[in-house]
């Protein structure tokens, strides 16, 4: 285990702002499913901007957004007593459902947008020369006799390319000769 902390304030503020904006932007689109979808793209902005992995952050902070949605429909034009009667007035499992699923839609999008990042930014190793073992493979050896035959094709391949190259050069030479007679 490391000894740094697993919760960082700053990205948890920085988590909020984007996870909020989001939302936001999602209601205003589509007014029910659009909150996840904004908490969702908000979160993955998170995992992107932030470089040690915010998952906790994301989930916590579309939390904070989901309940800030149902507190303030109720709110709007009428205060903020009304906010908090109608927060208590969703039952209790409609409530915990809300909460587990901006958490859940909260962390996803952070470890989406972490995730991404981390392919983005890692440097891509270059393969071999070529020239695999196939004991790297899990391939079991091959036997002498398969070795031999597959020598004796290689052999005759070879072979009949060299002919192709033969009869090709006679074609072009007779082709030529051809054209000196006209």
């Amino acid at each position: 285990m490391s000894d740094e902390p697993r919760f960082s304030p700053v990205a948890f503020a920085l988590a909020l702002v984007t996870v909020s904006l989001g939302t936001a932007a999602g209601l205003a689109f589509v007014p029910v499913v659009g909150t996840y979808f904004g908490t969702l793209a908000g979160a993955f902005v998170a995992g992107l901007a932030v470089e040690k992995r915010p998952v906790l952050e994301g989930g916590l902070a579309g939390v904070v957004a989901g309940l800030g949605v149902l507190a303030a429909g109720p709110f709007v034009g009428s205060g903020v007593g009304a906010a908090v009667a109608g927060l208590a007035a969703v039952g209790p499992l409609t409530l915990l459902v809300s909460v587990a699923l901006s958490f859940a839609v909260g962390a996803f999008g952070a470890h989406f947008g972490d995730d991404l990042r981390d392919g983005l930014t890692e440097t891509v190793e270059e393969p071999g020369s070529g020239s695999t073992d196939i004991s790297d493979l899990g391939v079991a050896p091959l036997t002498e006799s398969a070795e031999d035959e597959i020598e004796s094709v290689r052999e005759a391949t070879d072979e009949s390319a060299a002919v192709e190259e033969t009869a090709a050069d006679d074609a072009s030479e007779a082709g030529e000769k051809e054209l000196e007679y006209e």
